[in-house]
């Protein structure tokens, strides 16, 4: 019966998985970013983080696919509770201790490009000392949209 109930877990979990990825390729490669119909992508913005982080003579975050796990999972949850605490109750970072260990977020209704939501984050001093922090090495980012409204999260790591 033990073998059954870890094959049934194994499984479940599998399944989790499979319908996170299959989500995450179709809902968040890009998201709309106009009435003209240009989109935003993930790719767009990581390239604009580390375009300013270049300015300011910090290296490029490296791209962390865990952590844009933890992002993506952070932009949905956005929706229902727009905070640092996730709409259980727990810490932003308890999506995955082991890998999370800065987190900036984004709301908007207004129509920004890549260069526009950072912009943003950098025009605030506690989500522009997390995009200029030189410890951070690894960084993870997604979009979600509902209704006309964006939602970003940037998870950074070591």
């Amino acid at each position: 019966m033990r073998t059954t109930t870890r094959f049934q877990h194994k499984n479940i979990v599998l399944l989790i998985l499979a319908v996170l990825l299959i989500f995450t390729l179709f809902h968040f490669e890009s998201i709309r970013s106009d009435a003209a119909g240009t989109a935003v992508t993930v790719q767009e913005v990581y390239d604009e983080l580390n375009e300013v982080r270049a300015q300011y003579g910090y290296e490029a975050l490296d791209w962390d696919g865990a952590l844009y796990d933890c992002a993506a999972v952070r932009s949905v949850e956005l929706k229902s509770y727009f905070s640092h605490t996730r709409p259980d109750g727990r810490a932003w970072y308890t999506v995955n201790k082991k890998v999370m260990y800065g987190e900036n977020l984004y709301r908007s209704t207004k129509n920004r490009d890549a260069e526009g939501i950072v912009a943003r984050w950098m025009a605030s001093p506690s989500h522009r000392e997390l995009i200029l922090d030189g410890s951070y090495e690894s960084v993870g980012i997604a979009g979600y949209t509902e209704n006309g409204v964006s939602y970003w999260v940037m998870e950074f790591g070591y």
